[in-house]
């Protein structure tokens, strides 16, 4: 019992902390402006591939020396645990100046990295969730450094190297003598669903993690998965939020759990209010013989959209339902094709015809029952069933 109530079911999610998404910042870069839809695919932007890793935007600056550019124009690719993957997106004054900017395709990209060359490509329809990840990452990236005297100062540690078949409670049980948040264990998985072999893990204070990695750091993480060690990390609450934003935000969906089952689309919405909800972007889970099961998925109109949503993780529904609260999880389309949906337009149709979800054929019928059983009544139904002859 004293470890079931951290692990919150394969749904598990603890990103509960207010975080600012990249749809919050509008950078203007001469004009041109990095909105919530990310990087705009209108010419002015180019993608680079072939980066040395070490390679600063200050080098890419010099690569296309003559050309104007600021380094805040630059948004170098990473990898979800933040190491640079050689790629990078670059935004122009116009789009001649990009459309110059790729005959510099296959030039060295500088002395001190050798004879190494890089590849300078047009943005395509292909590029643009590389291009909201990048505006993702980099926003992610401005934040820490706004506060790198705490960076070490979070709950949070990363665990690698475990075993692709180990569960969260495998985890919870290799920390047994240790607090945990609630819902405070959540696996990295890749886009294909597959484990990556890491995870984080939330203690419930900075000085807890700080002991977990000086007790578990290196040792063995289970005897049913022999001799195996694991390593521990400390990491920053935004490096969790940026890791599992790039591998679930991707897709703009929320799952939300904890719906009063009279709620409707319209409750949901007005949950939301302030966040920017895709038209029919509601899909209640129901049990296979129709009943809600309190789940919906939210699909937002962008990835940033629903990761700033997850500021309202944990938040109470409604006064109207008391202090019953909604946990949210940022998950793939993938997961909403395992369950029975009923979209938006549906439910608000149903709520429409029906009286507190009992449609008026029910009612009628119901009403019916009941007043055959008033005999009050039996004189006004005879009388209506045996109307008098003319």
């Amino acid at each position: 019992p004293g470890q079931s109530r951290h692990l919150g079911g394969a749904f598990g999610c603890f990103v509960c902390e207010k975080i600012t998404s990249a749809s919050a910042m509008a950078h203007t870069t001469n004009g041109h402006h990095l909105e919530s839809k990310g990087l705009q695919l209108d010419g002015t932007v180019v993608k680079m591939k072939g980066l040395p890793f070490k390679a600063t935007p200050e080098d890419v600056m010099k690569f296309f020396q003559g050309f104007s550019l600021k380094t805040e124009s630059i948004y170098l690719k990473r990898h979800p645990d933040g190491r640079p993957n050689g790629e990078a997106f670059v935004v122009f004054e116009d789009a001649d100046e990009a459309r110059r900017a790729t005959q510099k395709d296959r030039e060295t990209f500088g002395e001190k990295f050798g004879d190494r060359y890089v590849r300078v490509y047009p943005t395509l329809d292909s590029d643009v969730a590389d291009m909201q990840a990048a505006v993702l990452q980099q926003t992610m990236a401005q934040q820490q450094g706004t506060n790198h005297s705490h960076v070490h100062s979070d709950s949070v540690v990363k665990i690698k190297s475990l075993p692709f078949d180990a569960t969260q409670l495998d985890i919870i049980q290799f920390f047994d003598t240790f607090k945990l948040k609630p819902n405070g264990v959540q696996l990295v998985v890749r886009s294909d669903n597959k484990p990556t072999g890491e995870a984080f893990v939330d203690f419930e204070n900075p000085e807890e993690a700080a002991r977990a990695i000086r007790e578990k750091d290196h040792k063995v993480f289970s005897e049913k998965f022999g001799d195996r060690y694991v390593r521990l990390i400390q990491v920053s609450r935004k490096e969790m939020q940026a890791t599992l934003a790039l591998r679930f935000g991707g897709e703009g969906i929320l799952k939300m759990k904890g719906i009063p089952f009279k709620a409707t689309a319209s409750d949901v919405r007005k949950f939301f209010a302030g966040y920017k909800i895709k038209p029919e972007g509601i899909s209640f889970i129901m049990h296979a013989d129709g009943r809600p099961t309190g789940m919906s998925f939210i699909e937002f109109e962008t990835p940033q959209e629903a990761v700033r949503a997850m500021e309202k993780d944990r938040a109470k529904f409604g006064p109207e339902y008391g202090d019953r609260f909604c946990m949210l999880q940022l998950v793939g389309r993938h997961e909403m094709d395992k369950v029975t949906l009923q979209k938006e337009s549906e439910n608000t149709n149903k709520m429409l015809n029906g009286i507190n979800g009992i449609n008026m054929l029910q009612a009628a019928a119901i009403a019916t029952q009941a007043a055959l059983n008033n005999p009050a009544l039996h004189p006004i139904l005879m009388a209506g069933a045996n109307p008098p002859l003319n």
